[in-house]
C-alpha cells in the first residue's frame, strides 16, 4: 500500500495555504493567512558494508497580514556507518538555521522570530556481546542566537549562546528475542560563551541515568519504558534534581490502524535570562487509520508543562489536531489539516495560571514526489 508517511523518496516538495489565528503567540492574538512551502532531498549509498547518507531541507512560511513573522528555516546533514572492530561506527554532522516563533515554549515576546544556528557533531559505536548490546556515544553541539527587538527595544540574545558536550552509554540485554532490559546514562557539560557581569552564571554540568524495558515484537503491542533521575549543577543557580522518564507505546489493532503514545520528562535549557533551566514534561497521543486505500485519517492530542527553575514560572500547553490525506498516486498527495493549541501561564510556581490564549491553525497543501 502507498503510505502517507512514506519518506524514502529522494526528493519532495509541499506547498499550501492556511490561516493562523495567533501568529504572535500567547501575548497578542493577531491572526493572518499564510503560504507555506517545504522542500526536502536525500541521498544514500552503500558499498562494502559502508553506508553513506545526505539530507537537506528548506521550510518557508510567509504571513500576509504579519509580514515581520515570516521566516525561512533550512538544514543539512551528512552521515556514515562504517564497520569497525566487530561493531558499527556511526558518524554524523548537521547544520540547521532555525527560528524561534512566538508560540514556542518560553519564547521571548520578540517583534520577529528569533534566528538561531545549531551545528552538531556526533558519533556512536554499537557492539553486541551475545545477548548484550552496548552503544557508547559522544556529541558536541554549538548554539548561536541572533539579536532581536522586543516592542521596538533592542534585546541582545547572546546570553543564550552556548557549547554543549555530552557523552553516554546505552545498553540492551535480550531476555527473549523481542524483549529486553534497557539502561541509559549520560553526562553533559554546557558552557555559555557570553556570560554577563553581575548575572548568575548559567554554565552547567549534569548527569542522568535511566533503566527500563523494551518490547519490539510483531504483535499488537510494542513499547519501551525508561525511568530514572537527572541532576544539573549550575555555576550561579541552585542545583536542580528531578525524576525523568521516556515512554513509547504503540498499539497496532490491524494493518489499517495504529495508536501511539509518547511521553518524556527531562531538564532543558531555558530561554529566560532569569532562569537557568526548565523541567519539561510532554505527553502526546497519536492515531492513524487508513479509511480507504487512498484516504488516510490522522489525529493527535497532547499536553506539555514547562516548570522554570528558581520559582520563576510555569507554562502549560494543550494541543490537538486532525489531518485528512488523499494519496492521489505515488507522485501527488493532498492534505487538509487543523491544529489547536492553548497556552496557560503562571508568573510564579505558586501563582495560578493567569494568562491563556487559544490558537487555531488550518492548512491545505499538496505534496509532489518526483
Amino acid at each position: 500500500r502507498v503510505r502517507a508517511d512514506e519518506n524514502d523518496s529522494p526528493a519532495s516538495v509541499e506547498a499550501g495555504v492556511g490561516y493562523d489565528s495567533t501568529v504572535l503567540g500567547p501575548a497578542r492574538g493577531q491572526g493572518s493567512a499564510f503560504a507555506a512551502t517545504r522542500a526536502a532531498m536525500q541521498a544514500s549509498a552503500e558499498q562494502s558494508d559502508v553506508r553513506l547518507g545526505a539530507y537537506a531541507s528548506a521550510d518557508d512560511r510567509r504571513y500576509l497580514d504579519a509580514r515581520r513573522q515570516s521566516r525561512t528555516d533550512w538544514s543539512t546533514a551528512l552521515g556514515a556507518g562504517v564497520p569497525f572492530a566487530g561493531g558499527m561506527l556511526n558518524l554524523a554532522a548537521s547544520h540547521l538555521d532555525l527560528h524561534q516563533d512566538r508560540s514556542d515554549i518560553e519564547a521571548r515576546p520578540s517583534d520577529r522570530p528569533i534566528a538561531f544556528r545549531v551545528d552538531d557533531l556526533r558519533a556512536q559505536y554499537s557492539y553486541r556481546f551475545n545477548r548484550l548490546t552496548v552503544v557508547p556515544n559522544v556529541e558536541f553541539t554549538v548554539y548561536r542566537f541572533s539579536n532581536t527587538t522586543v516592542f521596538g527595544i533592542p534585546s541582545n540574545q547572546s546570553f543564550r549562546d552556548r557549547n554543549a558536550l555530552s557523552g553516554g552509554l546505552s545498553a540492551r540485554y535480550d531476555l527473549e528475542p523481542n524483549f529486553g532490559l534497557l539502561l541509559a546514562a549520560r553526562a553533559l557539560d554546557t558552557r555559555y560563551t557570553q556570560q554577563r557581569p553581575g548575572i548568575a552564571g548559567r554554565n552547567a554540568r549534569g548527569v542522568a541515568a535511566l533503566a527500563g524495558i523494551e518490547s519490539t515484537g510483531e504483535g499488537l503491542w510494542r513499547y519501551s519504558l525508561l525511568v530514572g533521575a537527572e541532576t544539573r549543577r549550575f555555576a550561579g543557580f541552585r542545583t536542580r534534581t528531578t525524576p525523568v522518564a521516556d515512554l513509547q507505546l504503540v498499539w497496532l489493532p490491524s494493518g489499517m490502524s495504529s495508536v501511539s503514545l509518547r511521553g518524556t520528562r527531562a531538564i532543558e535549557e531555558s530561554a529566560w535570562q532569569s532562569a537557568s533551566s526548565a523541567t519539561v514534561t510532554r505527553l502526546k497521543l497519536t492515531a492513524e487509520h487508513e479509511l480507504f486505500r487512498d484516504i488516510i485519517l490522522q489525529a493527535y492530542g497532547g499536553v506539555q508543562l514547562a516548570e522554570l527553575a528558581n520559582g520563576t514560572g510555569t507554562r502549560m500547553t494543550l494541543n490537538g489536531g486532525t489531518r485528512v490525506i488523499w494519496v492521489v498516486n505515488r507522485q501527488v498527495q493532498l492534505s487538509l489539516a487543523y491544529d489547536m493549541a492553548r497556552w496557560s501561564e503562571g508568573l510564579l510556581e505558586t501563582a495560578p495560571h493567569d494568562t491563556a490564549r487559544l490558537r487555531n491553525l488550518v492548512l491545505a497543501s499538496v505534496r509532489l514526489t518526483p
